[in-house]
């Protein structure tokens, strides 16, 4: 007889239709995948994209603000009862002992509690993995403009020993026309070699 009230109890409250629930906070969303580029990347916003896109460091921290989203959703909801059962036998088996039980935690007041630590929990996730692509951007910013700055003095360097070696070939004219002295022309050479 208790076993069927027991077993009726359980049934009854596995089949309870479940309370509407809060949904979770709506978090930062990951930051968009950039498209894949084939070619060369020619500017210092498509390289950016590209690192967001394709950093491990950023899929990890979305990843955890993921976990801490479903953190959220498991503890907004109710706790799940508990069915025990337990037997209990002697050698001889004529002593036995069944038990079964339902534990139904009542969670009075920590359920908003657990739920307000979740949300922060998974505000603060956000917030690290948008500081952590913020870093990453900064970091691919301050190297391609390194990148640029150094590729700008090499073509100015081209430059001025192009200009050197026109400087040179002018002088060369002119001291085989007779308008200037050999000595200008060994003066250009020599800076021409210094460049």
């Amino acid at each position: 007889m208790k076993t069927t009230f027991t077993l009726l109890v359980v049934l009854t409250l596995a089949a309870a239709p479940a309370r509407a629930q809060t949904p979770p906070p709506q978090m930062h969303p990951p930051l968009p995948a950039a498209p894949v580029v084939l070619g060369p990347v020619t500017t210092i916003d498509a390289l950016v994209s590209r690192a967001l896109a394709d950093a491990p460091a950023i899929r990890a921290a979305w990843a955890r603000v993921e976990a801490a989203q479903g953190s959220v959703t498991q503890s907004s909801g109710r706790a799940n009862p508990e069915l025990m059962f337990e037997r209990r036998s002697a050698f001889d088996d004529m002593n036995s002992q069944t038990l079964i039980g339902v534990a139904w935690p009542l969670e009075i007041g920590r359920r908003s509690g657990r739920a307000a630590v979740a949300i922060d929990t998974a505000a603060q996730s956000a917030l690290a993995a948008n500081e952590v692509g913020r870093q990453v951007a900064g970091r691919v910013r301050l190297a391609a403009i390194r990148a640029l700055a150094a590729d700008r003095l090499v073509t100015l360097a081209q430059e001025t020993v192009e200009s050197h070696h026109q400087w040179c070939d002018l002088l060369a004219v002119s001291v085989a026309e007779g308008r200037a002295a050999p000595i200008e022309r060994d003066m250009a050479e020599v800076e021409l070699k210094q460049a």
